[in-house]
């Protein structure tokens, strides 16, 4: 997500430096996550009140907010967050902005997919509750500027009409098949945002749309088989986009009803607060791409149908050492060669991940092996297509792994585009320590001598080997005023940036700098 604001002035030169990195937090040594971990199990309780928990007054909770003293209430449970300040990679300061209050919208807007009661279980203090015992239970929203009482607790917020029209959906039938006609009521709905689950008990369907969350479920008058069909009908852009979806029967007969619905048909809810929903994908491969760095192929479940969207990423849960943890990885391709994506199936997905010494969850993920399970929760992404049409140049930005969001973008623009897409001049500028880290780099030579609107550009900051004729050290602005265009009436640019926290609010800065705005830029969540 980009994190400058459209109205934001563009920074002056002088003023770059102080700006670039301000996200970054530098974790003292002895307080990665698994030292976290290891904290908790020698310690056992972390809450500064003893294993018997209890509740906690809105009064009590708000008299714990200072740096030396932070609760925090998430999700209706008070944490002592104080045992864990220095262990936060955000910083103390993004800690702070609910010290001593309901801490849960921020929680979702930043962490929504981190298991919260496993990560903080040893913090645990006790229920949030109002100072009355006999008042019915609320809860307490986080705001910037205030703190508001709302019910009921932590349920997701009615749909209101003016936000977004709910879909609706029909169905009809012929001897072989069954077809759900899903009405979305929006525009803009490709047909990678729906997901559909078959089982021999029922079938789950979500249609995403928006920031919205549509479902169907029921369980079907007879079996049916566990693939389908999905296409998406539209007149024009701007025309509601209709979602069929066809099941084949596995008995041909006629149905007197398409079977009983269960609890979340017709459920329409912001994809945020959608209960999470988790599948067990089957690795398939496991390759070296560099001497750090895999490629891990996974396949569906049976009766799952999941595309994953261009620039979207998998969420991976796992647990180390009793605790349950997440990681985000960007969905990729298996290679940058045409011939190399079109004998692959849809049921399967990439990822490319580098192991990190000492890390968490990526010495597990990088040694699985074929056969081997990896429990994920549905995709999630902020990245729009439409933003990589009409535009004449593509610059990336990329450090390190952030290269993996780049590898989709690339291949759209060269193979899925029409003809003319490759009038659209494109241009990598790929950071990295030493040239060994280069991922991919024979397929990006091959793609820059064969594409004349393609060009890759290495730096390194660490290693650099004699006779190294390319950039060195860190990203400057003279790489952006080198190669990033200034926007005009003729020339579009979309500059996409992606790596750790200091290289994205840096590239950002300075393209602001070089008088870029919001509308230029898509900074993808930063890599760990």
């Amino acid at each position: 997500m980009n994190r400058l604001r459209p109205n934001m002035a563009a920074p002056s030169q002088a003023s770059l430096e102080q700006l670039a990195g301000r996200q970054r937090v530098n974790l003292t040594p002895g307080h990665s996550l698994m030292d976290w971990i290891r904290l908790g199990r020698e310690k056992g309780d972390l809450s500064g009140v003893g294993s018997k928990k209890r509740d906690v007054t809105l009064q009590e909770l708000g008299q714990h907010n200072t740096e030396n003293d932070i609760w925090m209430a998430i999700k209706g449970k008070v944490y002592n967050i104080t045992p864990y300040m220095e262990f936060h990679p955000g910083g103390i300061s993004e800690l702070m902005r609910a010290a001593g209050a309901d801490g849960t919208q921020l929680f979702e807007e930043i962490h929504s997919w981190v298991n919260v009661e496993s990560m903080l279980s040893k913090c645990l203090v006790g229920p949030l509750v109002l100072d009355d015992p006999n008042a019915p239970h609320r809860s307490i929203l986080f705001t910037k500027k205030k703190m508001s009482i709302a019910a009921p607790t932590f349920l997701p917020p009615p749909v209101l009409p003016d936000e977004q029209p709910s879909p609706t959906y029909d169905w009809y039938q012929s001897e072989e098949e069954v077809k759900l006609d899903i009405y979305t009521k929006h525009n803009k709905v490709p047909n990678n945002y729906v997901v559909v689950d078959i089982s021999s008990n029922e079938v789950i369907v979500e249609v995403y749309v928006k920031e919205y969350t549509y479902f169907v479920h029921f369980k079907p008058l007879e079996k049916v088989e566990d693939t389908c069909n999905v296409t998406t009908h539209q007149k024009d852009a701007n025309t509601h986009v209709k979602v069929e979806i066809a099941l084949r029967k596995k008995t041909p007969m006629q149905w007197s009803s398409l079977g009983t619905t269960l609890k979340l048909d017709k459920t329409f809810i912001r994809t945020k607060f959608a209960e999470n929903r988790f599948w067990h994908w089957m690795v398939v491969s496991n390759s070296f791409v560099t001497h750090d760095t895999r490629l891990i192929g996974l396949k569906s479940p049976p009766g799952t149908r999941m595309l994953v969207p261009l620039g979207y990423h998998f969420i991976i849960h796992h647990k180390v050492e009793g605790m349950e943890l997440a990681r985000s990885y960007t969905v990729v391709l298996p290679s940058l060669k045409e011939q190399d994506i079109t004998s692959q199936n849809d049921k399967m997905i990439y990822l490319m991940i580098k192991r990190y010494q000492g890390g968490a969850l990526s010495p597990w993920i990088t040694s699985i092996k074929p056969g081997e399970k990896v429990k994920i929760n549905r995709f999630d992404g902020t990245f729009e297509m439409e933003s990589l049409e009409d535009i004449t140049h593509l610059i990336m930005l990329a450090a390190g792994t952030g290269f993996t969001s780049m590898i989709r973008p690339i291949y759209h623009i060269l193979y899925d585009r029409p003809s003319n897409a490759q009038t659209i001049k494109m241009k990598l500028l790929f950071y990295n320590k030493a040239e060994k880290d280069i991922l991919w780099r024979e397929q990006l030579d091959e793609l820059a001598n064969h594409y004349d609107n393609f060009t890759a550009i290495y730096c390194l900051s660490n290693e650099v080997p004699d006779g190294w004729t390319s950039y060195t050290g860190r990203v400057s602005s003279e790489h952006i005023r080198s190669h990033v265009p200034k926007p005009s009436d003729k020339v579009k640019p979309l500059v996409l940036v992606c790596g750790q926290f200091a290289f994205n609010d840096t590239v950002n800065c300075m393209l602001r700098a070089q008088g870029l705005k919001a509308e230029h830029i898509h900074t993808f969540s930063s890599t760990t």
